[in-house]
């Protein structure tokens, strides 16, 4: 229901409408991803996660410690950018080749190695890249 503008008049949403509101917005934000074009295979997916969402064969970064906030994931052996978040404050590299995490985006930048298996429940990188490397070492 709209209810009409007054000049000089305060209109507050309802609660209601507000939380239908906020639903549509995080609906439309979960669907954009793949009409955006991202490949699974590929490029990075961004959701709430935990560690247990972390695919084997993927690098996964948080936004928080202890697997938690906001996720990223990339398969990719090209620099895929970390678009939600600049730090990564827990990591995971499930996969068997060297995993590189760069400061800067598409690769540049300082950069640091996480080797095969290797994960952080607690830390702190500058996360605006990241891709697998197609060897184990760093």
């Amino acid at each position: 229901m709209t209810r009409p503008l007054r000049a000089g008049k305060h209109v507050s949403p309802s609660p209601s409408s507000l939380a239908v509101s906020v639903t549509s917005l995080v609906a439309a934000l979960l669907v954009s991803g793949p009409a955006a074009g991202l490949s699974a295979a590929t490029d990075a997916v961004v959701a709430p996660a935990t560690q247990s969402q972390c695919a084997s064969g993927t690098v996964c970064l948080w936004s928080a410690t202890f697997y938690s906030g906001s996720f990223f994931s990339t398969s990719a052996t090209s620099a895929t950018n970390v678009a939600v978040f600049t730090v990564a404050r827990s990591a995971w590299n499930n996969s068997s080749k060297a995993a590189y995490v760069y400061s800067g985006s598409a690769g540049s930048g300082f950069s640091v190695c996480l080797a095969p298996g290797s994960k952080a429940t607690s830390t702190s990188h500058w996360s605006s890249s990241a891709r697998l490397s197609t060897s184990a070492s760093c």
